[in-house]
C-alpha cells in the first residue's frame, strides 16, 4: 500500500519493530485461544430413546422412522440416501 500510493520504501523488520515499539500484536500469526466457561460446555446427553424399543405402533403417520446411509457412487465417490418409514406400515414416505 505505501509502496504505490506513498512512494514509500519500508521493510519489513522496520515494521515489526515499529509494532514492538508500540506493542501491537501481529495479525496474521496470533491465534485466538478459546477457553469454555461452564455455562457453554454441556456433558449432559439428552434422553434420544424417545420409542422405548416399542416399534408396532396401531395407528398411521404416527411415528416416522429415517435412516442416512451411505450409497458407493463410482469407485472415489460417495452419497447419502435419506428414508423415512411409517412404522405402522413399514413403508417408504420419502
Amino acid at each position: 500500500m505505501y509502496l504505490s500510493d506513498y512512494d514509500i520504501f519500508i521493510s519489513i523488520v522496520r515494521v515489526y519493530r515499529l509494532m514492538n515499539i508500540m506493542i501491537l500484536p501481529k495479525m496474521s500469526t496470533v491465534k485466538p485461544v478459546f477457553k469454555p466457561t461452564a455455562s457453554q460446555v454441556s456433558l449432559k446427553q439428552p434422553n434420544s430413546n424417545y420409542l422405548n424399543q416399542e416399534f408396532n405402533h396401531p395407528t398411521p403417520n404416527q411415528v416416522w422412522t429415517s435412516d442416512l446411509p451411505y450409497m458407493p457412487v463410482w469407485k472415489t465417490s460417495f452419497v447419502n440416501l435419506c428414508v423415512i418409514l411409517d412404522l405402522f406400515s413399514r413403508k417408504t414416505i420419502a
